[in-house]
């Protein structure tokens, strides 16, 4: 797990080297998720406040400002929400651009003799398909993934002052629950390395294709 987090963390480093111009929309994304994640536990709060002060107290006059809250909950939501994917947006979309841009400036600078030794279908699936995980590092491999920590360790913590016995649970079950997933997700690895394997011929047949027919001459007659 220390390796995977390492690695993890590895790339996203390598990552943010070519975002020099938008570095501060992941940070920014990454407060807006915190304030997402705070907002979570205000629709319960909410929702306790009902029981105590208007079902069971008969405090009616109250239910005028649950009613706001839940109002003012939905709308800084929705604002939030909206800053985070404005912000992924552009920094996944410059920072795939540069990524493309270094991968086809490493292939302009070989010699024009290994032009033909390249493979069509490996460069074609490093720009198309490859390119596509970068959303997965700025999003659940790096900032979901810290605030989900953080969130299992106040939700344990919590729990151990609310029932033990709770807490106890989590703190077994959580782990075996992380084993079986990372079990899982080798064999799922298997499967993507497969399947990338597959799209790569894809796309060398359809590089191929597309050069027999752009390279296709019609002879004329004289």
């Amino acid at each position: 797990m220390y390796k995977r987090m390492t690695y993890r963390f590895r790339m996203l480093k390598m990552l943010l080297s070519f975002s020099e111009k938008c570095r501060v929309h992941f940070y920014l994304s990454f407060v807006f998720k915190i304030f997402i994640a705070l907002l979570a536990f205000a629709t319960p709060l909410l929702f306790s406040q009902f029981i105590e002060q208007v079902i069971m107290s008969g405090r009616f006059y109250v239910m005028l400002w649950i009613v706001l809250g839940y109002v003012a909950v939905y709308l800084l939501n929705a604002v939030f929400s909206y800053a985070v994917v404005y912000c992924n947006d552009k920094l996944i979309n410059h920072v795939t651009l540069g990524v493309k841009a270094k991968i086809l400036d490493s292939y302009f600078k070989r010699e024009f003799a290994e032009y033909d030794t390249i493979d069509s279908g490996y460069m074609k699936t490093r720009m198309e398909d490859d390119t596509v995980c970068i959303e997965k590092y700025f999003t659940s491999q790096s900032v979901d993934y810290i605030i989900s920590l953080f969130t299992l360790v106040v939700a344990t913590v919590l729990l151990l002052f609310i029932e033990w016995r709770l807490a106890l649970f989590a703190v077994i079950s959580i782990p075996a629950t992380i084993v079986i997933d990372y079990a899982v997700a080798k064999k799922e690895a298997v499967v993507q390395n497969a399947s990338r394997q597959n799209n790569q011929k894809n796309d060398r047949m359809a590089t191929f294709v597309h050069a027999g027919v752009a390279g296709d001459k019609g002879i004329e007659p004289a």
